[in-house]
Parts: C-alpha cells; sequence; structure tokens
C-alpha cells in the first residue's frame, strides 16, 4: 500500500514525510513556497506544473518508505545548508 496518493494534499505529504521535499524539487514541482507548504493535493500541483503523476508518486513513496534524510541544498559557492558562510 502506497504511503502518498494523488489525492493527499501538498501540505500532508510534506508534514509527515519533510524528506519528499527533495523529489519536489528535482521534478520542479512546488512544494513550498516562504517556507508554507503549497494548497493543493499532489495530482493537482503536479498537473498544473507537467509533471509524470506516476513517476513522483513512485518517487515519493520510496523516499518515504526508506525514510531518507532531506538533501541540503547549498544557494552558492561558499554557503553551507546551514546558511553560514564555509570559507576557510
Amino acid at each position: 500500500m502506497a504511503l502518498i496518493t494523488g489525492d493527499m494534499l501538498i501540505e500532508e505529504v510534506v508534514t509527515k514525510y519533510p524528506q519528499t521535499v527533495q523529489v519536489f524539487i528535482k521534478h520542479a514541482i512546488p512544494a513550498l513556497v516562504c517556507g508554507d507548504p503549497v494548497w493543493g493535493t499532489v495530482e493537482e500541483v503536479v498537473k498544473e506544473n507537467g509533471g509524470d503523476l506516476e513517476l513522483i508518486l513512485k518517487e515519493l513513496n520510496e523516499v518515504a518508505e526508506k525514510g531518507q534524510k532531506p538533501v541540503f541544498l547549498n544557494i552558492g559557492p561558499n554557503i553551507g545548508p546551514s546558511g553560514q558562510d564555509n570559507k576557510g
């Protein structure tokens, strides 16, 4: 049984499984705006953004089932996940 389905709200998904945000980012599907979850279901938001619903649901469930930790994205060459300067 899938942990995440297309009829689930984005807010519910990212609250229960915060590590899934990395899947949304990978597929250029907005999941968070200004730190708040996007409104709507996974299916609605994926379709609005031209994503492959089956593929994204598969990846969301794989990440949720494994309990993977979120991936931190560097926002610049000298900025780490905490936002602190990584120079020297």
